[in-house]
């Protein structure tokens, strides 16, 4: 088991096993495989971050940890306002910008992993109704609750892969080997003219 995904598809076949004889068996099954979870769950975390510092593009100057601060006081701040009943327990920046591969004016996305009562489409919309922005960019402010979305972790691993390919679509092609003759021969080319028009200047003068 290498991923959260791999994880869950374990998770189904553990269920759909009925087998009485096997019962011991499957029981150390599902205790080895919480165990493993845990383990890939604070892995993806780290990583996720690790890669969001190596990349991340500074905002006015400010690192992506300074960022995920302002928003976590702020997001406390709203429910300190509004007496939710909500406690935040991972302020994460999740998207382009978290890879450096933002365009002009892309907002900056931040997923806040919290606990609570409150639904995250109610607290989604106290979150967004002053425009929070910081040094000009507008915050997307994406919440998620283990019962709802899922866990932080499992989002974070989607969120890595959907990064990948955003980045690969971003990566220009790498020309083919005929391209690359064809490169050649015109620069060859324009080198020669050139030198040709500079013999023909000076015979004439």
């Amino acid at each position: 088991l290498t991923s959260l995904l791999s994880c869950r598809e374990m998770h189904y076949e553990l269920m759909e096993n009925d087998n009485h004889n096997l019962r011991n068996v499957i029981g150390n099954l599902w205790t080895e495989l919480r165990e493993k979870e845990n383990q890939l769950a604070v892995s993806v975390i780290s990583d996720f971050r690790k890669k969001t510092t190596e990349q991340f593009h500074p905002v006015d100057g400010m690192s992506a940890e300074e960022i995920e601060e302002m928003v976590s006081y702020y997001v406390q701040e709203k429910i300190i306002e509004n007496a939710l009943d909500a406690q935040v327990e991972n302020v994460i920046i999740s998207g382009s910008r978290c890879r450096g591969i933002e365009k002009n004016g892309s907002d900056l996305d931040v997923v806040v992993d919290y606990k609570g009562i409150i639904r995250e489409e109610d607290f989604f919309n106290i979150l967004h109704e002053d425009g929070f922005a910081i040094a000009g960019i507008a915050i997307d402010i994406n919440l998620i609750t283990e019962d709802k979305t899922g866990l932080l972790a499992e989002y974070l691993e989607s969120a890595e892969q959907y990064l990948k390919e955003k980045a690969q679509e971003r990566k220009p092609e790498e020309p083919s080997v005929i391209e690359k003759i064809k490169q050649t021969k015109q620069v060859q080319d324009a080198i020669a003219s050139k030198k040709y028009k500079t013999k023909e200047l000076v015979c004439a003068r």
